[in-house]
C-alpha cells in the first residue's frame, strides 16, 4: 500500500515557507476549461485523484486570487465535473471564468484516511531514519504515476525517498516528524 497525499500535481512545494503559513488552506480540484451549454453550467478537468465529495462543498475558490463562489449544482459526466455556480447564468459569464483554477478549502475535502495527508501538513517536517538521525526537511512532495516521492534536503544533500509503505515508518504531524527505514543503496 503506498502513502498518498491528498494532492494535486501543482500543490507540490517547498517545505519551509508553505509548512509555517498561516493562510487558509485549500485544494485544486481543477481547471475550468469551457462552458457547458447555454445556461452558465461550468465544464471542469479534475486534477486530483480523488474527488472530495462534492456534497459537502458549498463554495468554491476561484483563480490565483480565490474569489469565493456559491454552489449552485455539479455532477460528473464523462471524466469531468459539470459545475453551476450561483449568478452565472448564461454562457458568457462561464465563458469569462474559462481556465481559472478550481480550489476547494481543505476542511471541505472530508475525511482522509488513515495513511492520507495534505502535502501542506507534510511539508517541512524533519525526517529521520530506522536508527533517529536526522535525514534532513521534506522540501517537495513529487507526483508520479506509481507513488509520491519525498524530497528530503538536508546536511547532506538531496534524498529522494518512495512514500511506500515499505519505507515510510510513521507520519507524526503533532511531534513534527517522519520516520523512514531506507533501502539498501538509498544513501
Amino acid at each position: 500500500m503506498t502513502r498518498k497525499s491528498a494532492v494535486s500535481p501543482d500543490q507540490s512545494r517547498r517545505g519551509s515557507e508553505t509548512k509555517r503559513s498561516s493562510e487558509p488552506r485549500f485544494l485544486t480540484l481543477g481547471v475550468i476549461v469551457r462552458p457547458h451549454g447555454l445556461r452558465g453550467e461550468l465544464r471542469a478537468k479534475v486534477s486530483l485523484r480523488d474527488l472530495p465529495q462534492m456534497d459537502r462543498v458549498s463554495s468554491l475558490y476561484l483563480g490565483t486570487d480565490a474569489t469565493r463562489h456559491e454552489v449552485e449544482s455539479f455532477r460528473v459526466a464523462n471524466g469531468y465535473l459539470l459545475l453551476k455556480l450561483f449568478q452565472c447564468d448564461d454562457r458568457f459569464g462561464a465563458d469569462a471564468l474559462r481556465g481559472k483554477e478550481i480550489r476547494i478549502a481543505t476542511e471541505d475535502y472530508g475525511p482522509l484516511q488513515d495513511d492520507e495527508y495534505f502535502v501542506h501538513d507534510l511539508l517541512g517536517l524533519d525526517v529521520l531514519d530506522q536508527h533517529g538521525n536526522r535525514l534532513g526537511e521534506l522540501a517537495e512532495v513529487i507526483v508520479t504515476g506509481a507513488n509520491d516521492v519525498y524530497r528530503v534536503v538536508g546536511d547532506q544533500g538531496e534524498i529522494l525517498i518512495p512514500a511506500i509503505k515499505d519505507v515510510i515508518r510513521e507520519v507524526d504531524i503533532q511531534r513534527g516528524e517522519i520516520s523512514v527505514c531506507l533501502l539498501p543503496g538509498m544513501v
